[in-house]
């Protein structure tokens, strides 16, 4: 079965034979939106299939709706919106919508967000990782402001 989500580290587990996890609120807040595909369901819905990804989990995650936020592109950086009981449709997790992050929050690390084909060599990102995490709030805040842009993208 194609699961809908991927797990670098074991943190959440899936609860039954939809392969949907178990608690969303373990997932991370922040993630990098590596595909988007939209598709018109009719007249007045398109629905949207899009694969996210953090170092702790990959998801495909798939929303309807009827105005199309024609800022989110793939390398942006997003948060999903969960629906109170998670479901599984097509090998995506029905999510209600997409939210781009314009703002740069103190509280994640951008390292996290790096994709595999961006960095290849894993080892060079632990450090900064552990770093950055180290950092006292402000200053995750101030490297945060510095490669996060408005558009939601690190340079």
């Amino acid at each position: 079965m194609n699961k809908p989500y991927e797990f670098h580290e074991p943190v959440i587990h899936p609860v039954d034979d939809q392969d949907t996890p178990a608690n969303l609120a373990l997932m991370p807040k922040l993630f990098r939106l590596t595909s988007i595909h939209h598709e018109s369901i009719d007249d007045r819905h398109t629905q949207c299939t899009a694969t996210l990804y953090h170092d702790r989990a990959s998801l495909k995650v798939k929303w309807t709706f009827n105005t199309h936020d024609l800022r989110l592109q793939s390398g942006d950086l997003v948060s999903p919106r969960w629906f109170d009981t998670t479901t599984c449709e097509g090998g995506a997790i029905k999510i209600s919508r997409l939210v781009l992050m314009e703002r740069q929050e103190p509280w994640e690390s951008l390292f996290d967000t790096l994709q595999h084909d961006w960095v290849r060599d894993r080892v060079l990102i632990r450090p900064a990782t552990r770093l950055m995490e180290e950092l006292p709030r402000s200053y995750r805040y101030l490297f945060n402001a510095i490669f996060w842009d408005g558009t939601a993208r690190i340079f």
